[in-house]
């Protein structure tokens, strides 16, 4: 599953579906878990891309729940950021091997970007990531630990593109989704 979309309303959600307005939802469930919306992916889907709008936002946030992860040879989730260029940054957590790292995919390229490391995930769990994408680099953090700082961008065009979640031989669940550009109102009330 990949879902992408643009600026998720930084206004307290009044139902489960307003938490993800602007998002792509084919082949998620809206729901609501103890009061909280949900986005519940489905184990029959693998990798589902769904671009919306591009997006000036640089800052992505969420939780992610991994109902179960059964890929044998291959399996992630994490966030993209598709550039205008066709070239995308990819914050995967691969759960087969159990290694977190950056890739820069496009055109005949799929390159990591700086050392993979090693770091487990637990199934049944919420996780969040979040990514900070600006002109002078990239921040990723997990669970609040700052993973990456990647400062030589390729020249990349960090403006214009598309903000995707992907879950790929795992069944995610996916809640506090925001995008931002203003930290102070980053925060909606329903996370």
């Amino acid at each position: 599953l990949l879902l992408c979309g643009t600026a998720v309303g930084l206004v307290p959600a009044t139902a489960a579906s307003d938490a993800f307005t602007g998002w792509l939802t084919d082949g998620w469930t809206v729901g609501d878990e103890n009061g909280e919306p949900v986005l519940i992916g489905h184990r029959s889907n693998s990798l589902n891309l769904l671009y919306s709008d591009p997006t000036d936002y640089m800052y992505l946030e969420f939780d992610i729940y991994m109902e179960d992860s059964y890929g044998t040879v291959d399996g992630s989730i994490g966030p993209a950021y598709k550039m205008t260029n066709g070239f995308q940054y990819f914050f995967e957590y691969n759960t087969v091997s159990k290694l977190v790292r950056i890739r820069r995919i496009g055109p005949g390229v799929d390159s990591h970007i700086g050392a993979a490391k090693s770091l487990e995930l637990g199934l049944k769990e919420w996780h969040h990531f979040k990514v900070v994408m600006a002109q002078n680099g990239i921040q990723w953090y997990l669970n609040g630990e700052l993973l990456y700082t990647l400062t030589d961008t390729k020249g990349d065009p960090l403006t214009g593109g598309y903000w995707c979640i992907q879950g790929y031989n795992a069944t995610p669940r996916i809640k506090c989704l925001k995008m931002y550009n203003d930290l102070e109102n980053a925060y909606p009330d329903w996370c």
